[in-house]
């Protein structure tokens, strides 16, 4: 379905125009740190701890979880690439220790199967956006985290991610390549921005 877009206009430069949809992100269930630790401390298997890794660790997009081989990680320089993410647009994105080890535990001590996929499903096929999604709804049950409701989706983590890598302090410029977003409009859209930040983009 097609957005609706208005703009905003800046008072420090009224020809500068940010476009973004109407329907603001934080109209989104996104999960705070407290309650992404939650969600962690909820998970049973190495599986689920990779999942929760990729989309809110790495803040991947569901189609590129989707498509995520194993040759595409590679541990010893501590980098996971996107090889066709959003308009087939490639980005490499540095994995954390704590993401990396939670993704050696699940491909070396629990994965099962020949499918060149990074997550495989119960029978060893590559695991599609539906099955993602049940265990995270799963995920959630279990963590009993207040406040978050069952209709959370992955997208919500990868919101997530981004909008805690910029309250710790990086730069709008750093979450735009981490996210693989093409412009920095679009970084604005699904981040929580202050004031300073907000004019910093509108004058780039």
């Amino acid at each position: 379905m097609a957005t609706r877009k208005r703009q905003l206009t800046t008072k420090s430069d009224k020809s500068t125009r940010i476009y973004y949809p109407t329907k603001h992100p934080e109209n989104h269930i996104n999960p705070r740190r407290n309650q992404i630790k939650q969600l962690y401390k909820a998970t049973e298997t190495y599986r689920e701890r990779a999942i929760l890794s990729l989309f809110y660790g790495c803040g991947l997009r569901r189609t590129e979880g989707e498509k995520l081989n194993i040759k595409d990680i590679h541990f010893r320089n501590n980098l996971l690439y996107v090889r066709e993410g959003k308009n087939k647009k490639r980005r490499a994105i540095p994995i954390s220790q704590q993401v990396k080890t939670d993704l050696q535990n699940y491909i070396y001590k629990e994965r099962k199967g020949e499918d060149q996929a990074v997550i495989l499903n119960q029978i060893g096929r590559r695991m599609r956006g539906d099955a993602y999604n049940k265990i995270l709804k799963n995920i959630i049950v279990k963590s009993n985290v207040s406040h978050l409701e069952s209709d959370i989706s992955l997208h919500c983590l990868r919101h997530s991610i981004a909008t805690h890598l910029l309250e710790s302090g990086l730069s709008v410029e750093y979450v735009r390549d981490f996210l693989g977003h093409k412009n920095l409009e679009s970084t604005q859209v699904y981040t929580r921005v202050n004031k300073g930040q907000l004019y910093k983009l509108s004058t780039l």
